[in-house]
């Protein structure tokens, strides 16, 4: 094993701390990021979601506010920042953050964290057990190796994860293909918040890793919805979202 590249699990000290029945309550502070430039109100709804201890949900909180929520005391805790489309799910990227024990009882969360962050929700809200991975430098090296975030390869770092075995070399880019779409009559905008400042008209060619992609008119009256094949092949389709 490398010296500094595989040492990525830590040893916790059970003190008592650990989340589960009948483990005591904190208050804990968490600030929310404004919302992207670019992108407009488009009727979204949000709400802040979180693992650890037992984790939980508060509905109708507002991008830039401060947020008090009660959780239970625990190792680690996840927090991702959800909007919501006129009751459509998933059509724009998240915002995430991180707080483990000892860091003190506020967590910022912010749109360049939301990719490493919802990978790291969605493993722990499934049982995975966080307090014994370095979170904290996962965040880290996504946020300072990937100008894009939201390329990451998710599934091979969630295999690394999951497997005990990962290194700076699982956080990678997937392949990034020029990808020329004809957007429907109108202004368009990216759901993904590392890219909303971008208009996009017309025909024209667009940088974009193999997967889903939202795109939202201004009025936010239908969603373009794209998917890239892992040859760099694209299909559009076009959706009201009323």
């Amino acid at each position: 094993m490398e010296a500094g590249v595989k040492r990525w699990w830590v040893v916790i000290c059970w003190v008592g701390v650990v989340g589960g029945c009948g483990a005591p309550l904190v208050v804990m502070r968490v600030v929310l990021p404004e919302v992207p430039a670019g992108w407009g109100e488009w009727g979204m709804e949000w709400r802040l979601v979180w693992s650890g201890g037992e984790g939980g949900v508060v509905e109708g909180v507002r991008p830039g506010e401060v947020v008090e929520v009660v959780v239970e005391r625990g190792m680690v805790w996840v927090w991702v920042l959800e909007g919501v489309v006129r009751g459509w799910e998933g059509v724009v990227r998240p915002a995430g953050g991180v707080v483990l024990w000892g860091e003190g009882r506020e967590g910022v969360v912010s749109w360049e964290d939301g990719a490493a962050c919802s990978l790291l929700y969605e493993l722990q809200a499934g049982g995975f057990p966080l307090e014994e991975f370095n979170v904290r430098r996962f965040v880290e090296e996504v946020r300072v190796r990937l100008e894009d975030p939201w390329e990451l390869d998710r599934e091979r770092a969630r295999e690394a994860i999951i497997g005990r075995d990962i290194s700076v070399y699982d956080i990678a880019c997937k392949e990034v293909f020029d990808v020329t779409l004809a957007f429907p009559p109108g202004i368009w905008r990216s759901g993904n918040p590392m890219r909303a400042t971008e208009v996009l008209s017309g025909t024209c060619t667009v940088k974009l890793c193999s997967g889903i992609h939202h795109f939202l008119d201004e009025e936010a009256a239908s969603l373009f919805c794209v998917y890239v094949d892992e040859r760099g092949r694209a299909q559009g389709f076009l959706s009201p979202l009323d």
